[in-house]
Formats: structure tokens, C-alpha cells, sequence
């Protein structure tokens, strides 16, 4: 893999990022390494913007949709019991 390496002093870098206060009368190395690119960068690269339509297909369960209207009575019901 290839890389950038510079020496800098540290004054000059200290208003890029942060670096200790005892640093900055030193010399500091940096090292730039690119990204690697994920399956999600690529994506968006592409398209502009991930998109999840879908994504949650695998964890439907069409045969709970009747007691959807209950459900949430249900479960408070079998968390606290019946009061």
C-alpha cells in the first residue's frame, strides 16, 4: 500500500488538527494512508446515497399483522402482568 510521509513542525499543523501543547515546538511525522474503500463507500460513490428499501424484508412476518392493533397491550400485559 502506498503512503504519504512528511516531517512538519508541529506549530504548523496545530491548526489542522490537535495535538498536545509539548508537541508543538517539535518536529511531528505524518503518515497518509488512503481509506480503504467498504461495500457502503462504493455505494454512494454510485448512487449518491445508500439506499435500504428492503432491508428488512428478511424479518417480516405477515402472519402478525392482525395483532398489530394489540400488540403493544400484549406485551405490557405479559412484562407487568394483568393489573
Amino acid at each position: 500500500m502506498t503512503y504519504i510521509r512528511k516531517i512538519a513542525s508541529g506549530h504548523s499543523i496545530a491548526g489542522i488538527i490537535d495535538i498536545p501543547e509539548k508537541w508543538k515546538s517539535k518536529n511531528v511525522e505524518i503518515l497518509v494512508f488512503p481509506l480503504a474503500e467498504t461495500k457502503s463507500t462504493a455505494a454512494k460513490k454510485m448512487h449518491g446515497s445508500i439506499s435500504l428499501h428492503g432491508a428488512l424484508k428478511a424479518y417480516a412476518a405477515p402472519q402478525k399483522i392482525a395483532s398489530e392493533s394489540t400488540a403493544w397491550q400484549e406485551a405490557i400485559e405479559a412484562k407487568h402482568g394483568h393489573r
